[in-house]
C-alpha cells in the first residue's frame, strides 16, 4: 500500500495552514463602510502592483467593451496574493482573476478540463508522465514573456519556499532536487535560464522538466488522474519579476510577491488597501484566453472589491444597490432572497459538502450502538429547513454529489428516534441513564454551525443524551482536534465541518477518510478503506473508480463515525453570493473559490 501522507502535508501542518487562514480573516478591519469614501481617503496606503497607464484597445487591435465597473462586497481581505504562500479563499478569489494555470475547468462544467496556458497535453502509457505543449506569444501583464521555464520556476519556487501554498503545487509530485540558488539563476528579461542551469531545468528524472522553450514534462509519483484538479490551483508566476524583488529564499515568503501579483490573466491589481478594498482593472496586454468562453477578454473595465466583515453592512449594500454582488452568510440568506432587484442564482448543487465527525474513540462513542443511536436521533429535515432554508441535497459517503464514485442511493441517516432509544438501551444506557455529557464544538466564525449544534443538542436530549455546546473559532477547534487525544473527554465529541474543493473525488475521499490524513478530524481509521481509496485514486478507469469508492462509502457509512449532512445548493465556499439583477455572466465553479470576473457583464 502507498503511504498515507502522499498528499505532501501532515494533519498538524494542515491545522497550521487553517489557523493562518482564519487569523488573517479575523484580522481584517473595515476602514470605511461607505464605498466611495473608502477609495478617496485611503489611497495613500495602497499597493500598486502594475503599470498605471491603461489603454482601451486589446493587443489584437480590437476595441474593448464599453467601460463597466463592478462593485463587490467580500467578507475578508487576503493576507497574501502570492500563490506560493496563500491558501485563503479571499486570496484565491483575487489571484484567479490575475494569474493562470496550465489547465482549468470549462467554467461550470467540472467534467471537462480545458488547456489554458497549455496548448495541449498528452498522458504517457505509464499514467504518470504528462507532456504539455504551451501556448506561444503570451506575456505577463508587465510585458515579460511566458514560457516553459516559468512553469518549472513556479512549481519549484513553491516547494523551496515551503509556505502554505506549496501544498497545491506538490500534490503527488516529488518536488525535490532544485535549490533556491538554482532558481535565482533564472533571472533574465526573456525568462530564459543561463546555459549552466539547463542540465537542472531539463533533468527528466525530476518531477518537472523543461523539454523545450514551450514544452514541459510533469511526472507524478504514481498514476493519478485527479492531478489536473490540483493543477488549477498552481498559478504560474513571472520569474523575472520575482528575481527583481528579492528572489527565492528557502523556507521564507517573499514580502514583495505577497503584495504584488503579476500574472497572465485578464485583470491586473491596480490598488490594494489591505483590510479595506482592492481594485482590479482590465489587463491591456491580455492574450484573450483559450476560447470556449474560458477566461475571455473581460467586458468589465474595473472591479472594486470591498472587504466588509459586517454582515449587516453587506446586506444593506446589496439591497440598496451600492454593491452589485455581496457575500451573504447562511443564516441571513432568507432575509435577502426575493428582495426587489436582488437575485440568488440557481447554481444547482454545489461541491460544498458538510458532515459531522463523531469521535468514535471517546467513551461511550466508542460503542457502535451509541454512535448508531446518535445518527438516528438527529432530524436531518429540521437541519435542512431551519439552518439551510431547504437548500441541502441529501448526499452521503466518501464522495459528494456529482463526482465519480458518488452513490445516489446513499442518503443521510433516517430520523428514527424510537430506534435510537432502543439502540441506546441495548448499549447499556436506557433513557440515557449513566451516559456522560457529550460536547459539541461549534465554530463562532461560521454562524450556521451554532444553529446545527442547537438542533443536535435538542434532538439528542430527546433520547436522554445531554450535549453541552462550546463555541471556539474554527482554527481553535482544529487546534483542539490536533492537540488532544481522541479518547480524551477534552476532544470534541461532535463538531460541524464542511469542505469545498476542486471537483475531484480524491480531493474529498482521501483527506477526510484516510488514516492520519489532514482532514480526518475524528481520526477514523480502517485499513480496508485506506486500500480502496488508494486503488481508486490511482486508476484512470472511471467504472472501477466508482466501484471502489462505493465500497469504501458502504464501510464508512455502516461505521457511524460520521453524520452526513450533504451538499449545499448554490453555495460558494463559506457563503452564498447574491447579485443585483443587472449583473450577468457569472457561474459556479468550486475550484475558483469566488467569482471569475472575466465572464461577468452589466446591463
Amino acid at each position: 500500500m502507498k503511504t498515507l501522507d502522499r498528499r505532501g502535508i501532515s494533519k498538524a501542518v494542515y491545522v497550521v495552514i487553517v489557523v493562518i487562514i482564519v487569523i488573517l480573516i479575523g484580522a481584517t478591519i473595515l476602514l470605511g463602510t461607505n464605498h466611495s469614501s473608502a477609495i478617496t481617503t485611503s489611497s495613500q496606503t495602497s499597493v500598486v502592483a502594475s503599470p498605471t497607464s491603461q489603454t482601451t484597445t486589446a493587443t489584437s487591435g480590437q476595441p474593448l467593451a464599453a467601460n463597466q465597473t463592478l462593485v463587490v462586497d467580500y467578507t475578508s481581505s487576503p493576507g497574501s496574493l502570492d500563490p506560493a504562500s496563500d491558501v485563503e479563499i479571499a486570496g484565491f478569489g483575487i489571484m484567479g482573476n490575475i494569474m493562470q494555470s496550465l489547465v482549468y475547468y470549462n467554467n461550470s462544467d467540472s467534467s471537462t478540463i480545458v488547456p489554458v496556458l497549455a496548448q495541449n497535453y498528452s498522458i504517457g502509457s505509464d499514467g504518470r508522465t504528462i507532456t504539455f505543449t504551451l501556448r506561444q506569444g503570451i506575456t505577463f501583464s508587465n510585458g515579460d514573456p511566458f514560457n516553459a521555464y516559468c512553469v518549472w520556476y513556479s512549481y519549484y519556487r513553491a516547494a523551496v519556499m515551503r509556505q502554505s501554498g506549496a501544498f497545491f503545487y506538490g500534490v503527488e509530485l516529488n518536488l525535490s532536487g532544485v535549490t533556491a540558488a538554482e532558481l535565482n539563476e533564472l533571472n533574465s528579461s526573456t525568462n530564459t535560464p543561463p546555459q549552466s542551469l539547463m542540465p537542472v531545468v531539463g533533468n527528466t528524472t525530476n518531477a518537472i522538466a523543461v523539454l523545450g522553450p514551450y514544452k514541459v514534462q510533469i511526472r507524478t509519483n504514481s498514476p493519478f488522474p485527479d492531478i489536473f484538479g490540483w493543477m488549477v490551483y498552481s498559478k504560474i508566476v513571472d520569474p523575472r519579476a520575482i528575481e527583481m524583488h528579492g528572489g527565492v529564499v528557502a523556507g521564507q515568503s517573499n514580502s514583495w510577491a505577497n503584495l504584488n501579483p503579476i500574472g497572465t490573466g485578464p485583470f491586473i491589481l491596480q490598488t490594494w488597501v489591505q483590510g479595506s478594498y482592492a481594485i482590479l482593472v482590465r489587463n491591456p496586454n491580455y492574450w484573450g484566453g483559450p476560447g470556449q468562453g474560458v477566461f475571455p477578454t473581460p467586458k468589465l473595465s474595473k472591479v472594486v472589491i470591498y472587504f466588509v466583515p459586517s454582515e449587516t453592512t453587506r446586506e444593506e449594500n446589496i439591497l440598496s444597490g451600492s454593491a452589485d454582488v455581496a457575500a451573504i452568510d447562511t443564516p441571513r440568506i432568507s432575509a435577502v432572497n426575493g428582495s426587489q432587484g436582488v437575485v440568488l442564482p440557481d447554481f444547482g448543487i454545489s461541491n460544498t459538502y458538510a458532515w459531522m465527525p463523531i469521535d468514535g474513540r471517546q467513551y461511550p462513542l466508542n460503542i457502535t450502538q451509541v454512535r448508531e443511536a446518535v445518527v438516528h436521533a438527529i432530524n436531518w429535515t429540521q437541519i435542512d429547513q431551519q439552518v439551510y432554508h431547504g437548500l441541502l441535497y441529501p448526499s452521503a459517503g466518501v464522495v459528494p454529489y456529482g463526482l465519480v464514485g458518488f452513490n445516489a442511493s446513499m442518503h443521510p441517516y433516517a430520523y428514527q428516534p424510537v430506534l435510537a432509544e432502543n439502540l441506546l438501551s441495548q448499549a447499556g444506557f436506557p433513557n440515557g441513564t449513566g451516559m456522560p455529557t457529550l460536547t459539541f464544538y461549534y465554530a463562532t466564525d461560521y454562524p450556521e454551525t451554532y444553529l446545527v449544534a442547537q438542533v443536535v443538542q435538542a434532538d439528542l436530549a430527546g433520547i436522554g443524551i445531554q450535549v453541552q455546546l462550546k463555541g471556539l473559532t474554527f482554527s481553535q477547534i482544529l487546534g483542539l482536534d490536533s492537540s488532544t487525544p481522541d479518547s480524551s473527554p477534552q476532544h470534541p465529541s461532535l463538531q460541524w465541518v464542511s469542505i469545498t474543493g476542486s471537483p475531484i473525488p480524491s480531493g474529498y475521499a482521501d483527506p477526510l477518510f484516510m488514516t492520519n490524513n489532514y482532514g480526518n478530524l475524528d481520526n477514523y481509521s480502517n485499513p480496508v478503506v485506506d486500500q480502496l481509496l488508494t486503488e481508486a485514486q490511482g486508476t484512470f478507469n472511471n467504472t472501477l473508480r466508482a466501484e471502489l469508492y462505493n465500497q469504501a462509502s458502504q464501510i464508512v457509512y455502516n461505521s457511524y463515525f460520521y453524520y452526513f449532512i450533504g451538499n449545499i445548493r448554490d453555495f460558494f465556499p463559506a457563503q452564498f453570493f447574491v447579485f443585483r439583477s443587472n449583473v450577468h455572466g457569472y457561474y459556479y465553479q468550486s475550484a475558483f473559490s469566488q467569482l471569475d470576473f472575466s465572464t461577468i457583464y452589466l446591463t
